[in-house]
């Protein structure tokens, strides 16, 4: 069974199909990051197992202009964290103007000093695996 290296080495067959995903995508072979990354989806053991590939198929959405395909992919995985997903973006771009303003009044008057050493660490791995996502 060629599948058996999953069940037998299942950490480092991830870390070796996660890293060929992203050597894929530095060439430009975007099909193979599509074939690594249901190949990860279909073996992956857990939902954060997935993230690694599925951020790097992200990636090939933003290369090959697939933006609109990227949001929907980004949206569903946030919604499987139980995060609040991306706003659409379509002729207006009043909800992400919003969101920038609202961001910008809570920065405000604090030093770029402070943002990076006084707030706390983003340690909750939902947190974390939704800012891989949307970056």
């Amino acid at each position: 069974n060629s599948d058996c290296h999953w069940r037998d080495q299942y950490d480092l067959s991830l870390a070796i199909y996660n890293g060929n995903c992203e050597m894929a995508n530095l060439k430009g072979e975007y099909q193979r990051v599509k074939e690594l990354t249901e190949c990860v989806e279909k073996q992956a053991r857990t939902f954060h197992d997935k993230i690694t590939s599925q951020v790097t198929y992200l990636s090939t959405m933003v290369s090959t202009n697939s933006m609109g395909k990227g949001v929907e992919v980004g949206n569903r995985l946030l919604i499987e964290l139980n995060q609040k997903p991306m706003p659409k973006i379509g002729k207006s771009k009043r909800p992400l103007i919003a969101e920038l303003v609202k961001t910008k009044a809570l920065i405000k008057n604090k030093s770029n000093e402070f943002i990076m050493t006084r707030l706390p660490i983003m340690r909750d791995p939902e947190k974390l695996a939704a800012m891989q996502i949307m970056n």
